[in-house]
């Protein structure tokens, strides 16, 4: 199993901690390169890079999550003593949940895991979307964030980032969640104050899904509120594991 699939974005001699990301739908591991960059020292980070984008152009397609998954466990080490930190948003939200389970159902809960943008397992609504026009997946994308509509503008990067976005779609639409399990990690939901998708009701949901410690924490924004406050996820997400405040460079 190539790791190409889920590639490190730093390189950290003694890490003490791991996260692992999971992008959007039609994101890339790239997108998490700035996160990487200002990682204290210990920490490493990698993020899912799926088929039909960057160094993975020509992989072929994955339709099923629970195949993915079972490829993502392989990378993964049996019981490994490294602290595991999870953070999924919007698609990228689904598959560090159904990783999380699987990683706890064989001996290995992380640490924590970050829910952000996605609504809790028993309420997930499910869509046609990968079977829409290109007009009505537009249409989708406009929906969540108006500024995305920019990735539209030349017809060369339309025709690949819609092919992207109707690969993960399918994904996620065939998605059967795991929804009667529980973790026994700590369980943190971000959620954009003004997002369409997920209400404030909707995140506090999340609350059913952990034994463990919930927090919600609430930004400013819609949908896609990270473009502007990534920096201030990634201090949570290291004063969580750390306990202590951490100054970005």
């Amino acid at each position: 199993m190539s790791n190409d699939l889920f590639p490190y974005l730093n390189r950290c001699s003694t890490p003490h901690c791991e996260i692992l990301c999971f992008p959007h739908a039609g994101g890339s591991a790239s997108y998490f390169q700035r996160w990487a960059d200002v990682l204290p020292e210990g920490f490493s980070l990698r993020a899912l890079q799926l088929p039909l984008r960057e160094e993975r152009l020509d992989a072929k397609p994955v339709f099923d999550i629970r195949a993915l998954i079972a490829d993502l466990l392989r990378l993964l080490p049996h019981s490994s003593r490294l602290p595991r930190v999870l953070f999924g948003h919007s698609m990228g939200a689904i598959l560090a949940w159904e990783l999380a389970i699987a990683l706890q159902q064989r001996g290995d809960p992380v640490q924590q895991i970050f829910v952000s943008g996605l609504t809790p397992p028993d309420i997930w609504n499910p869509t046609d979307f990968h079977l829409a026009s290109d007009q009505q997946l537009i249409n989708e994308v406009a929906r969540f964030s108006a500024t995305s509509l920019t990735l539209f503008d030349f017809s060369e990067m339309r025709e690949i980032v819609l092919k992207q976005l109707r690969h993960d779609y399918a994904l996620i639409e065939r998605w059967q969640p795991t929804s009667t399990c529980t973790l026994i990690s700590p369980l943190t939901v971000l959620h954009g104050e003004s997002d369409s998708e997920v209400t404030k009701d909707e995140a506090l949901g999340w609350a059913r899904f952990t034994c463990a410690r919930f927090q919600l924490f609430h930004w400013p924004g819609d949908h896609f509120y990270l473009v502007n406050h990534w920096p201030k996820v990634v201090k949570l997400m290291i004063q969580k594991h750390t306990g202590i405040s951490f100054d970005m460079p």
